[in-house]
């Protein structure tokens, strides 16, 4: 028998004895000996020092999870501000005039974004999504051909 059953008691036998601090953990107890002090001391040190590393455990666990959920609802929040959806009575000429500053570059706007707004620039069909990807072409485009 390994040495370590010596000193857990299985699940089962602990569900009958009052409750534990240590979730999860088997209860650990400790055999009389002449060393009994010692064995003791030293099973309570190692309960104590689970627990603690338990919990900083957990605790990093949520702050990572704080983090994460953070981060994505600041990229989502961006992504709702950047993604246009076509309305009924939009224009080329307003869509450039919101997305690029200045109406006169729709050509732009249209050549980068033929494939979510169609070839016709004269038919915007309301709902098609504008794309952040679509609208940053765009841009490059203008910017390219300004220099």
């Amino acid at each position: 028998m390994a040495w370590w059953k010596a000193f857990t008691k299985p699940k089962e036998e602990e569900s009958s004895s009052a409750p534990s601090d240590h979730s999860g953990a088997a209860e650990i107890s400790c055999p009389k000996s002449e060393s009994g002090g010692v064995v003791s001391s030293t099973v309570h040190a190692v309960q104590d020092a689970t627990t603690v590393a338990t919990d900083a455990a957990e605790k990093v666990t949520e702050a990572v999870a704080a983090v994460g959920a953070e981060q994505r609802e600041a990229i989502r929040m961006e992504n709702r501000e950047i993604w246009g959806r076509i309305k009924e009575g939009d224009t080329l000429w307003g869509l450039s005039e919101k997305y690029l500053g200045d109406a006169t570059k729709w050509p732009h706007l249209h050549a980068a974004c033929r494939k979510e707004l169609g070839p016709d620039p004269l038919r915007l069909l309301p709902g098609t999504h504008i794309t952040e990807a679509c609208i940053a072409r765009a841009r490059e485009s203008s910017r390219k051909s300004r220099n």
